[in-house]
């Protein structure tokens, strides 16, 4: 599914501009120092890397060609320190579970019509993203309904691990499968992000308050590996670029939703 994240971010943009419009005049006094503490729930999308999968095709014969969606999990803790910004710490949580099973015919010479042999292959690949990311972000309307835009750095930790099971009909087969990647993972990550805050009570617009954010985030990973090299030994011809690091796939698009709890100092 192809999601365009300009569009998602003029979609979010457009719903905080409608919800703020007719509070931005009723709220120009300072409340305070507001704190905010979140959850959220969400879908990524876009995870995996184009590389891994054009040599997957190519020289493994896989079949699945896209990481399947998976839910992320989050928190994060904020404070307006500045008239209209807010600055906290975020993290996020997801897992990929992907699995290929297919048969592949095997030709002593790429112009045999005919196999001579036949494998039963089966590939299990999983990756276990964490990131935790420290945020700056700016409010352009200070009250309950209001839109909001920022970015975070931080890092991301975490593991790969990738499986190859082959069974053939040729008892000489070079091609034997086995433990390709199984990484612990370290590395920066990055995050660009706008959303809204609905508050549950319209009429509220200085104490604590129940909010619903609705947002739209893209972290970036820097996870690398070279995730070919040990399979190479098992390839007549492996590209010389099997020996070097390429993006392992953990960068993706989030569209969640979640509940902000947010707390304003008492007036004395």
């Amino acid at each position: 599914m192809k999601i365009s994240v300009i569009s998602l971010f003029c979609i979010v943009a457009a719903i905080g501009y409608a919800t703020a419009k007719d509070t931005s005049e009723k709220n120009t006094e300072n409340t305070g120092h507001r704190f905010a503490l979140s959850a959220y729930i969400g879908q990524k999308y876009g995870l995996g890397a184009s590389a891994f999968f054009d040599d997957y095709a190519t020289y493994f014969g896989g079949r699945n060609l896209s990481f399947p969606l998976v839910s992320a999990f989050g928190s994060a803790a904020k404070m307006e320190l500045l008239p209209n910004m807010r600055f906290g710490i975020g993290g996020e949580h997801f897992s990929v579970n992907f699995t290929d099973n297919y048969l592949q015919s095997v030709f002593l010479n790429p112009n045999d019509v005919a196999p001579y042999a036949s494998r039963e292959i089966s590939q299990q690949y999983s990756l276990t993203v964490s990131s935790v990311l420290l945020t700056a972000e700016y409010i352009p309307v200070v009250s309950p309904y209001r839109t909001y835009a920022g970015i975070g750095a931080g890092a991301a930790f975490g593991t790969a691990k990738w499986l190859e099971t082959a069974h053939s009909t040729d008892v000489h087969d070079k091609r034997v499968g086995g433990q390709y990647l199984n990484d612990n993972l370290l590395a920066p990550a990055a995050a660009l992000y706008a959303g809204v805050e609905l508050a549950f009570d319209r009429t509220k617009h200085n104490g604590d308050l129940i909010l619903l954010a609705i947002e739209v985030r893209y972290v970036a990973v820097g996870f690398s590996r070279p995730i070919f090299e040990k399979a190479a030994e098992q390839f007549a011809e492996p590209p010389p670029y099997w020996n070097e690091p390429m993006p392992i796939g953990a960068s993706g698009l989030t569209l969640q939703i979640g509940l902000v709890f947010q707390f304003v100092p008492r007036r004395k």
